[in-house]
């Protein structure tokens, strides 16, 4: 049995406070979620709901962590679905809890007053009391991705356009992501992976250029590393991006990525993603299967 979650959540409908806890739960093959909610004035109507669709986004996204961002190393400073900046103390920075909030709007706009809020939430807290966030906008052109992506400028703009990058810094993933479909084609922008042409010159920085030539031809598998269950936007403290900068430089956490995609088994990335991507069967607290 794996605890998810407990809590305290503001009533969806109600507007009440709401003692909750989510637990997934595995039986064989099989994923099941069990919503505990102890308050009599939320039943099976739309605050239940979005209470279980918010539960499965992130029971998603958290098995989607512990495969891809912890698993294949994607971030060397994550090791857990719930602490981040792990491995940092030597420059000044203490681990803290990862959040999982969910907006599930399907509007550019509405996108854009959660993330606001989810900056303004993050900025009044210390690192220590919440560490980084991953936004997870379910409902958000999940099928789409140059949508998406264009998107994904217009949310990039906004925080460019007011500096609020000196605080926060924005990564974008997506299921379908692929950097060819994200402007401009062929140089760099704020929370999308370096464009190929580029990466391939970052490479031979690190690795020699015949090590180069054996995984060249995959490098748009480095698109997986951005591929996740559903599409999300992480927001770092820009001050922590610098400072880990000290230990290792993105440049090489970007190319360390990149050949361990590009040299890894594309059925077997595929079938990963598609795992992450399944939804857990719903249960009942007084359903119990076991």
């Amino acid at each position: 049995m794996m605890l998810l979650t407990e809590g305290k959540l503001e009533g969806l409908s109600t507007r009440d406070r709401v003692d909750w806890k989510v637990q997934a739960l595995k039986k064989g093959e099989t994923w099941l979620l069990v919503i505990d909610c102890k308050s009599p004035r939320v039943s099976s109507d739309a605050s239940l709901l979005e209470l279980a669709a918010s539960s499965l986004a992130v029971l998603r996204c958290q098995r989607w962590v512990e495969r891809v961002i912890i698993g294949m190393r994607v971030c060397p400073f994550t090791q857990s679905v719930s602490v981040a900046a792990t491995g940092l103390s030597k420059v000044g920075i203490a681990p803290g809890p990862i959040g999982y909030p969910v907006c599930h709007a399907d509007h550019v706009v509405h996108v854009l007053s959660a993330l606001w809020n989810t900056i303004s939430d993050m900025l009044s807290k210390d690192p220590t009391e919440l560490s980084t966030v991953l936004l997870l906008t379910p409902c958000f052109s999940q099928d789409d991705f140059p949508r998406y992506a264009a998107a994904s400028r217009v949310i990039s703009n906004a925080l460019l356009s007011l500096k609020a990058e000196k605080n926060i810094s924005l990564v974008f993933f997506h299921p379908f992501y692929e950097r060819e479909a994200v402007f401009p084609v062929n140089d760099p922008t704020h929370g999308h992976l370096p464009p190929e042409n580029m990466l391939r010159s970052m490479l031979l920085n690190f690795y020699e250029i015949e090590d180069v030539m054996n995984f060249e031809d995959n490098l748009h598998q480095n698109d997986f590393s951005r591929r996740s269950p559903m599409p999300m936007i992480n927001l770092l403290r820009t001050e922590q991006v610098e400072l880990a900068e000290q230990l290792t430089s993105g440049a090489k956490v970007y190319c360390a990525n990149a050949k361990r995609m590009a040299q890894a088994d594309r059925t077997a990335l595929l079938r990963g993603l598609a795992s992450d991507m399944a939804a857990p069967q719903l249960s009942q607290d007084k359903d119990r299967p076991f």
